[in-house]
């Protein structure tokens, strides 16, 4: 990116103020600090107070700026923005058109892509993946191997974790928990997840319940298909029995 390239991002920006990093020729504001190590690819740009250090990279058309920090062998590529008091570290990667700021926070093997949007007090951690037009705000936290997407929603204190999938329109809000099932529609308390003698069972959706990786309506699974079903995966009568018990259960408890 030219200096005159440059400018129709920051009109007033000049080589007094502004200077190429040595590594990767990125646009740096006098007012950051990029160590050596770190990588600032030609077309990036770090503004404000934000320090890029460490192994990390920023490249393609990334904007780092605010009071930032991307640090360790963190990457922010593509189109993202990572600005405010936000941190990204160790391996994360914050890439597509993502959005993370406020005092946020990416680590561990997290990504955070798409249009997502990390922000408030989040934090994204582990190997957890927020991506598509999900938005992870509050001082809510996504963790282990769990997958928000979609147009979900996650704030407050709300966790959501282990092998967890919130998806389409989800809202997990309050100090709701969702671990190990795949969710939709809105949550405030955490929903029933129970081991099964040959699979799990959760509460999906409001009117849903998944068992192994069939989610049906709480009637369905009560019905005549709901039972050829079970009988066409090798349920026996007792498994069925078991079930069905459960089944009723979840009814009960969400009216």
């Amino acid at each position: 990116m030219t200096l005159l390239e440059f400018q129709k991002f920051f009109p007033f920006a000049n080589e007094e103020t502004w200077h190429r990093h040595t590594n990767g020729g990125g646009w740096v504001e006098n007012t950051a600090y990029v160590a050596e190590t770190a990588y600032v690819g030609p077309d990036a740009i770090v503004a404000g107070n934000a320090w890029v250090y460490g192994h990390a990279r920023v490249y393609e058309n990334a904007r780092v700026y605010g009071y930032a920090r991307v640090y360790d062998n963190a990457q922010v590529y593509d189109n993202a923005q990572v600005s405010g008091y936000a941190r990204v570290y160790d391996n994360a990667r914050v890439s597509g058109y993502a959005q993370v700021y406020d005092n946020a926070q990416v680590s561990g093997y997290a990504r955070v892509s798409g249009y997502a949007r990390v922000y408030g007090y989040a934090w994204v951690y582990g190997h957890a993946w927020v991506y598509g037009h999900a938005w992870v705000y509050g001082h809510a936290r996504v963790y282990g191997h769990a997958w928000v997407y979609g147009h979900a929603r996650v704030s407050e204190n709300a966790r959501v974790s282990e092998n967890a999938r919130v998806s389409e329109n989800a809202r997990v809000v309050g100090n709701a928990r969702v671990l190990g099932t795949l969710i939709s529609g809105e949550w405030s308390k955490s929903p029933l997840f129970i081991v099964g003698s040959k699979h799990s069972v959760s509460h999906a959706a409001p009117d849903k319940i998944t068992i192994g990786c069939k989610i049906e309506t709480f009637d369905w699974w009560l019905s005549a298909k709901g039972k050829l079903f079970a009988k066409e995966n090798g349920y026996s009568e007792a498994e069925m029995k078991e079930y069905r018990q459960y089944i009723k259960l979840i009814k009960n408890l969400n009216k």
